[in-house]
């Protein structure tokens, strides 16, 4: 019985480290550090681009969303990610960046899950449609 309830055990955590083709992550210490956004909805940032997005152990999130910074929280639920109310700078940016920025932070409220593809983190919505990937730094 124990052998039984083990090797149920063993392919119910297989089968969840798998979702939609993106390995989960399941922790807060695999977001930990800084990643540059390499696209936002599925277009590749401004080549120039200074997007970026740095995962703290405590729980805070900032960056830079294109021109400005960005600060707020993160919350990692069982095999989701969310964002808290996230606060940013107002300088004055070219139009691209201006585009770019709102693209991405209207995105970061939508995100629900998270895993790494290709060796890049892939932020996701529930409908698992990628919203924001990133390159570790």
């Amino acid at each position: 019985m124990k052998k039984i309830l083990l090797a149920a055990l063993i392919a119910s955590t297989a089968a969840c480290s798998q979702l939609n083709g993106v390995t989960d992550m399941m922790s807060s210490d695999s977001l930990v550090g800084k990643w540059d956004i390499s696209s936002i909805n599925n277009e590749a940032v401004n080549e120039d681009s200074k997007a970026y997005i740095e995962f703290g152990k405590d729980g805070k999130v900032h960056g830079n969303s294109s021109c400005n910074n960005f600060t707020g929280g993160f919350d990692i639920a069982k095999m989701g990610l969310d964002f808290g109310p996230i606060a940013g700078t107002r300088k004055l940016c070219d139009n691209a960046a201006n585009l770019q920025e709102t693209k991405l932070l209207q995105a970061l409220p939508k995100v629900s899950d998270y895993g790494i593809e290709d060796g890049g983190l892939v932020l996701k919505d529930a409908e698992g449609n990628t919203l924001v990937k990133a390159q570790r730094q």
